[in-house]
């Protein structure tokens, strides 16, 4: 005679066995799992770079955010003027400029505004309004304007995807994962009227 606890387990490992199966044909079917994705995918080198070139996760955590494509609509007097902008905790941590044609007079004046978020967090930043350098107004407005695009762009990016805001719950995977369910959970509670006696 078969043990209550055996039959149990016997159906723990028919469910687990079942939803084994369903979640490999999801994955072989459409490569994904519950809406993510599990293949990886490995995008070509121009997608590669416009990602790397704006957004950058540290191994510490720190964000680093590049306005080269941000900003490159604003110009200082000798054109783009491309920032670096470090991010921990939603706060900046530091700007740098990076290699630009402005005149380096100039522009080390300019470079005072970089500073004034230090320590800011992001809200804070993007709210924050900074008055040109006199004598240095173009390179001035460029900075300020990097790092305003850059500000807004951190505010939308900042923050890391939960994997609530990772699964694809629309109406034909959810239908598939109510169905699934219930297939193996009805087994368990529906019993049959003649029971096998030995």
């Amino acid at each position: 005679m078969i043990n209550i606890k055996n039959k149990k387990v016997a159906q723990a490992l028919s469910l687990f066995s079942c939803f084994m199966v369903m979640a490999t044909l999801a994955v072989v079917r459409n490569g994904r799992l519950f809406g993510v994705s599990v293949h990886r995918q490995i995008p070509n080198v121009e997608q590669r770079n416009v990602v790397s070139d704006t957004l950058q996760r540290l191994a510490d955590g720190m964000l680093v955010i590049r306005t080269l494509q941000l900003g490159k609509n604003i110009t200082g007097y000798g054109g783009p003027v491309p920032l670096k902008i470090y991010i921990k905790d939603k706060r900046v941590v530091r700007i740098v400029a990076e290699k630009n044609q402005e005149t380096p007079e100039f522009f080390h004046e300019a470079c005072r505004l970089l500073s004034a978020r230090n320590g800011k967090k992001i809200d804070e930043a993007q709210r924050m309004k900074v008055d040109a350098v006199s004598g240095a107004t173009f390179s001035s407005k460029a900075i300020i304007g990097n790092v305003e695009q850059g500000s807004v762009f951190a505010a939308k990016n900042a923050h890391e995807k939960d994997i609530w805001e990772l699964i694809n719950l629309d109406i034909k995977t959810t239908a598939g994962l109510i169905v699934v369910l219930m297939a193996s959970i009805l087994p368990l509670f529906l019993h049959r009227k003649s029971y096998r006696t030995l």
